[in-house]
């Protein structure tokens, strides 16, 4: 007696997120051996182990239906068409796995009872929790997890489909075996038989979306989200606008500042022009830059009615803190949509296990729902992608978190994500993590406004020893009381007063800060659950 085994996708699966290693689900046939059959014909007995394993999640619990095709070709690389398609009876929570001979039903052992020519090819596809009743009960949505599975169809246009926005619960994810069948190995084996193993794979991934662990750790190290983001928003004042050599966004502006004030040729006599190049020379000194980035940036870090009007730091800190506060604050947050086009989101996976991006609307819309099991974490599931070249596959194109009423919790993410780029059939548990500090600076600006903005004393420019020679009135007429004159004009519009330089009123546009990319992706193989 021969007995031939094929072994289909022997790893094992996680199951759930307790554990390392759950059992995979296997069938098993009942045709016996043996029995008298017609001429070029053998039997297919489908016999399979079960890999042991502890679990918060029994095997009866995560299969509640099971479908059964078997496709034929005349050749090993021929179209295989349709055969068979039967609904395995009786897969309940009654059901004990591995489903061995002795534990079926007499309407399952009739229903895998299965007689094949021996000069024919086959393929055989077992899918779970597929049936209509799962995910259509009332037959009114007209969604079928199935698809392109009618009589005569071509093993290549079968579907399984994710349902409408992915959403599954522990016991409907959809799992799957494929696997083929020479008829001519069974020809001269005096058995006629074909002993096969299935073993199940679940085919979702578990994409989870949540903030960023060093953000909540963060929050919880400050006491509360208010202290949190405003000490995070001084860290990033200090790298980008105010470093310690002085340098930085803000010195930038300062430099561009002063560079468009000293930006006048000077002009008339040789002494007038003399004074005016030497304000010119003050305007474009290094130093000089860097005593108004000084005026203005810390008042001392004295944060008090008076003070936090001259200071940079605190505006931008005042500026930015409500923006931060509402992308740390996930408490309010109902759902997550994200975005696909519809040549990227991976709306079916055929028989071959390649999955596919057939959807006929320009966008499609994918919501991830709290997790109520962990704090600040959501969840969704997809299929995953076909091959590492694959660049469009899984590509999300924007995040829009939602409150309860429906309102933005903030402003749309605009930024590309491949949650499970790369290789992936299913049984991946992806963690998008949410990270608001992956920022750069933006186009966008806020007005720094500092009153009475005393330019002379900032500087500590001195008329007489900073203009010498500057008003020689036998050559030129041109006075100190001109030269001030002047200097008013470029600062404060007007020359009128001619004693004293005037203060006048600083704006500066301060460029803001905004999200980069906020995604941190991680991927841990077979812990689905």
């Amino acid at each position: 007696m021969k007995t031939t085994r094929y072994t289909l996708l022997a790893a094992a699966l996680l199951l759930a997120a307790s554990c390392a290693n759950d059992p995979v689900e296997d069938i098993i046939n009942p045709s016996a051996p043996g029995a008298a059959l017609p001429g070029g014909t053998f039997v297919i007995d489908y016999t399979a182990g079960m890999e042991g394993a502890d679990t918060r999640l029994e095997a009866n619990q995560r299969i509640r239906s099971l479908d059964y095709l078997i496709y034929q070709s005349a050749t090993e690389n021929g179209d295989y068409t349709l055969l068979k398609k039967c609904s395995i009876p009786d897969i309940n929570t009654n059901t004990t796995w591995p489903l061995t001979r002795d534990k079926m039903t007499w309407e399952q052992r009739e229903a895998l009872k299965d007689t094949l020519s021996t000069d024919k090819y086959y393929k055989m596809v077992f899918v779970a929790n597929a049936d209509d009743d799962i995910w259509d009960p009332a037959g009114t949505s007209g969604f079928h997890a199935l698809q392109n599975v009618e009589e005569g169809s071509n093993f290549n246009e079968g579907r399984l489909v994710l349902p409408p926005n992915g959403q599954f619960e522990d016991d409907n994810m959809y799992y799957m075996a494929t696997l083929a069948v020479d008829g001519n190995d069974y020809a001269t084996d005096e058995d006629k038989t074909a002993t096969l193993t299935i073993t199940l794979q679940r085919m979702i991934n578990k994409v989870e979306v949540k903030l960023a662990d060093d953000v909540v750790n963060g929050i919880q190290e400050k006491g509360t989200i208010t202290n949190y983001v405003t000490s995070k928003l001084d860290e990033q004042y200090n790298i980008y606008y105010y470093k310690d050599d002085q340098t930085g966004k803000l010195y930038d502006v300062v430099s561009q500042y002063m560079d468009t004030k000293a930006n006048f040729t000077p002009e008339g006599g040789s002494n007038k022009k003399t004074s005016q190049q030497k304000f010119k020379d003050i305007l474009g000194a290094e130093n000089n830059k860097k005593k108004v980035v000084e005026s203005i940036t810390d008042c001392n870090n004295e944060y008090t009615e008076t003070t936090q009007k001259c200071c940079v730091r605190h505006q931008f800190i005042t500026e930015m803190k409500e923006l931060f506060l509402k992308y740390c604050q996930w408490d309010n947050i109902k759902t997550i949509e994200f975005s696909y086009s519809s040549k990227s989101y991976p709306q079916a996976i055929d028989f071959n296990y390649v999955t596919k991006a057939e959807g006929s609307n320009e966008t499609y819309t994918l919501i991830a729902h709290k997790n109520e099991e962990t704090e600040n974490s959501y969840i969704f599931y997809t299929f995953g992608n076909n091959t590492e070249n694959d660049k469009e596959l899984n590509l999300i194109s924007s995040a829009t978190f939602k409150k309860e009423d429906g309102s933005e919790a903030f402003p749309t993410i605009q930024k590309e994500v491949i949650p499970g780029k790369g290789i992936i059939k299913g049984n991946q548990h992806i963690i998008l993590s949410f990270d608001p500090w992956q920022i750069i600076i933006s186009s966008e600006t806020f007005k720094f406004t500092k009153d009475e903005y005393d330019l002379q004393q900032v500087l500590q420019w001195n008329w007489e020893n900073d203009f010498e020679y500057a008003w020689d009135t036998t050559i030129t007429g041109w006075h100190k009381d001109d030269m001030i004159s002047w200097v008013n004009t470029l600062f404060i519009g007007n020359g009128n007063n001619n004693t004293s330089f005037e203060p006048y009123t600083l704006e500066l546009e301060i460029p803001k800060i905004e999200i980069n990319n906020p995604w941190v992706k991680k991927e841990e193989t077979g812990n689905n659950e």
